[in-house]
């Protein structure tokens, strides 16, 4: 039998992704599209570990909030133990943003994280 168990440590946030339809151009208000999804580095490879068939616990920490339980229920459907993931009523899930230009080249990205 196999026990073996991989430890990812690191964030998990909440990514906005927002991909311009016309030529980008920098002060102005630009048609385009907005994508949610989870992100940040170490939940995307605990997520991919556990396609590969193997087991992840995760260290990270999230808020108490909207964010923070979105992601705790993919990542639980995804498979991962979440057990020692740290939930802090006081701070807000890290969230990033990222703006592409119409190319999907990134053309400036915020994280608060």
């Amino acid at each position: 039998m196999n026990d073996r168990r991989f430890v990812v440590a690191g964030g998990q946030n909440l990514d906005l992704l927002a991909t311009a339809r016309s030529k980008f151009r920098q002060g102005d208000s630009i048609p385009g599209s907005i994508e949610e999804r989870a992100g940040g580095v170490a939940f995307n490879m605990a997520r991919n570990l556990v396609l590969l068939g193997q087991k992840v616990i995760l260290l990270s920490a999230r808020g108490d909030d909207r964010a923070g339980r979105a992601l705790d229920v993919i990542g639980r459907e995804a498979g991962l133990d979440l057990h020692h993931v740290l939930v802090r009523e006081d701070m807000p899930t890290s969230r990033y943003v990222a703006i592409h230009d119409e190319t999907g080249d990134m053309a400036a990205a915020i994280n608060d994280m």
